[in-house]
């Protein structure tokens, strides 16, 4: 998955608990998930958006460092849940009271 700003969105999974199994010079592995730089500055049109389904321990905790890092998102669920756009092609969803869609 293209990003365009790939040491902050891996800044943002990494507060998540996300922990990275390889990288490389432009793109992170988070095991089946792949991010790769993108360096056209201009935003393709081509390319789908994404949401990633995160849980993790403690909601609240995990949307105060966030949202302390300046991402755009919104609390949800009296504080169960939240969404955040890390990137322009990115959104991360937290929401541990609801499993998966299959």
């Amino acid at each position: 998955m293209p990003v365009t700003d790939i040491g902050r969105v891996n800044e943002a999974l990494t507060a998540l608990g996300m922990t990275a199994s390889r990288r490389g010079k432009d793109w992170v592995s988070y095991e089946n998930l792949v991010i790769r730089q993108r360096y056209r500055k201009e935003q393709a049109t081509d390319v789908p958006g994404a949401q990633l389904r995160v849980a993790v321990t403690n909601v609240l905790a995990a949307w105060e460092r966030l949202s302390g890092m300046g991402f755009d998102g919104a609390v949800q669920r009296g504080g169960a849940a939240f969404w955040l756009q890390i990137d322009p092609y990115l959104i991360v969803s937290v929401n541990n009271a609801e499993p998966p869609a299959v």
